[in-house]
């Protein structure tokens, strides 16, 4: 019976043993998982801010782009409305000459 005493002990010993190993390693695990869960969201959080800069370049650029578009659209809206002006008075201008000379040809 004391060898069943001792082996019931050894074997209380190693359950104890085998627990605190168990939780130790639990715990590492733990804290190695919450470790690697602050640096993926570190990256994360720097990569999408890389991200949403890199977007904030590019809609720039496109701002920049039609804004240069607009301006020479209306540069060029401009210069047709002027050579239409222009165009009108001229056939303006011919149209009375043509009258004027259609006006004393009558008086002839």
């Amino acid at each position: 019976e004391a060898a069943g005493a001792a082996l019931r002990e050894e074997v209380a010993s190693l359950e104890r043993r085998t627990s605190l190993e168990v939780d130790a390693r639990a715990n590492g695990l733990r804290d190695e998982l919450s470790a690697t869960s602050r640096r993926l969201g570190a990256e994360l959080r720097g990569e999408l801010k890389a991200t949403v800069k890199q977007e904030q370049t590019t809609i720039a650029a496109l701002d920049e782009q039609l804004w240069l578009t607009d301006q020479r659209l209306g540069q060029r809206i401009d210069e047709i409305v002027q050579q239409s002006s222009h165009r009108e008075r001229i056939s303006a201008a011919q149209t009375m000459a043509e009258l004027a000379v259609a006006s004393r040809s009558d008086r002839a």
